[in-house]
């Protein structure tokens, strides 16, 4: 499946290698997602994600078998800053809402 989306053109996938407990993937995929947000690369938030985990994992939690499957496939990547399309799209909002009262102006 992985080498599918890398034909495609995905850079990289993070994917599991077998099915895991439902509370430990919850754990570090919500790590991993914060980490990847504040523009850590996806290879440093993985892999900090299943530190975070294992640090606050009891004995049997802290076993591979439910951080290890894991796994990232590809180059690793960079979330991109979302504020210049957020600005961009605030600007056009304001474009397209002056537009819209000068119009309506215009045929009262």
């Amino acid at each position: 499946l992985a080498r599918g989306f890398i034909s495609a053109g995905c850079p990289s996938i993070i994917m599991t290698l077998w099915a895991l407990e439902d509370k430990s993937g919850l754990e570090i995929m919500t790590s991993f997602y914060k980490l990847f947000a504040r523009s850590k690369s996806s290879d440093y938030a993985l892999w900090q994600a299943k530190l975070t985990y294992l640090q606050n994992a009891d004995k049997l939690k802290a076993h591979p078998y439910f951080w290890s499957a894991y796994v990232m496939i590809g180059s690793p990547v960079k979330l991109k800053s979302l504020l210049p399309y957020y600005f961009g799209g605030f600007l056009l909002l304001l474009v397209v809402g002056f537009i819209a009262i000068k119009a309506k102006k215009k045929a009262s």
